[in-house]
């Protein structure tokens, strides 16, 4: 399944047995044949995402995708496990809704919210409208735990790199994230008309139903998953990029690997331009992509495999590009 040379093949094709054996097998029944298999599936997914981040440039679109799919399909089979397992919820409306969780770290960080005008670190922000549908399940592509992802109006930033921004509207938030942590993960969730500038790096970041956004981030070390996303403009970096249910969106990337789009349309993508000075030094230290390895403009439209060009996507000149942090 993999092209000469590529690392890790006959690992990654025990990984995706193990994986279906654990999605095939009776939660009830006895221990699987393999060793292997006697991890529990959270674990199997954690490993299986990290080493598909390494050897997708490595495989062919065919079993690529074939990778792919057992991954979702598995991350939903522990997605399912965690649902039936999580405390159920009443919903409550009016006065009745609780407040917006707001916790930040002692990393420099400036919290504004457009509605005011006086710049504060404790502004509450505007909850977005609510909704009884329950959130999906975090990144397929996260080669760490998942994420837990907040139903309350939610910032957090934390000192160990985890950020997490969900369920929220009308925000404009600058922050310096913590440096050296390959293992944080950014989770933006739910936003609209908000405008988020994250300077430094993390290892994954999740980006679900956003709206009208403008999200520029560092170098994301692992991968970056974005779903159902309207009319935004993303600045990203990072060694494997995926888009799922998205449409009207701009996209400025430097990546390693070919970017992946699913169930997509109306798709722009340009060269990421740095927007704060310390990018260069932290992406040669995480990514080392260069301009030559930089695959920004061949995306991978799954939707049109058999096409020799997709409909769904075109590119765009940087000129004119805002760089909003100096």
């Amino acid at each position: 399944k993999m092209e000469d040379g590529g690392p890790g093949g006959q690992e990654l094709d025990v990984l995706l047995n193990v994986a279906r054996q654990l999605m095939n097998s009776d939660p009830g029944g006895g221990s699987a044949t393999a060793t292997r298999t006697t991890a529990t599936p959270q674990a199997v997914l954690q490993e299986l995402q990290s080493m598909l981040a390494v050897v997708a440039s490595h495989l062919t679109p065919y079993h690529l995708r074939q990778a792919q799919q057992v991954l979702t399909d598995l991350q939903k089979h522990v997605s399912n496990q965690s649902q039936a397992a999580r405390p159920k919820f009443s919903f409550r409306s009016g006065a009745s809704r609780q407040q917006p969780t707001l916790s930040t770290s002692a990393t420099p960080a400036t919290t504004t919210s457009s509605a005011t005008s006086t710049p504060t670190s404790t502004s509450t922000p505007t909850p977005a409208p609510t909704s009884t549908t329950t959130p999906t399940s975090a990144s397929t592509l996260t080669p760490t735990s998942l994420i837990t992802q907040p139903t309350e109006p939610t910032i957090r930033i934390e000192d160990k790199g985890d950020v997490q921004i969900c369920n929220v509207r009308d925000q404009m938030i600058e922050t310096t994230l913590s440096e050296g942590v390959a293992r944080a993960k950014c989770l933006l969730l739910g936003l609209q008309n908000s405008r988020i500038t994250l300077c430094g790096c993390v290892g994954t970041a999740h980006f679900e139903r956003l709206d009208n956004c403008h999200i520029q981030l560092g170098p994301a070390i692992y991968s970056v998953l974005v779903t159902d996303c309207v009319d935004c403009t993303f600045a990203l970096a990072s060694q494997q990029i995926r888009i799922h249910s998205s449409k009207r969106c701009s996209f400025a990337l430097l990546v390693r690997s070919n970017p992946i789009m699913e169930h997509c349309t109306q798709l722009r993508f340009g060269v990421y331009q740095p927007f704060y000075p310390q990018f260069e030094q932290q992406q040669q230290v995480h990514l080392g992509i260069t301009d030559k390895t930089n695959k920004w403009d061949q995306v991978q439209d799954f939707d049109c495999l058999h096409h020799t060009t997709s409909p769904n996507w075109s590119t765009y000149t940087t000129a004119g590009v805002e760089n909003t942090v100096t």
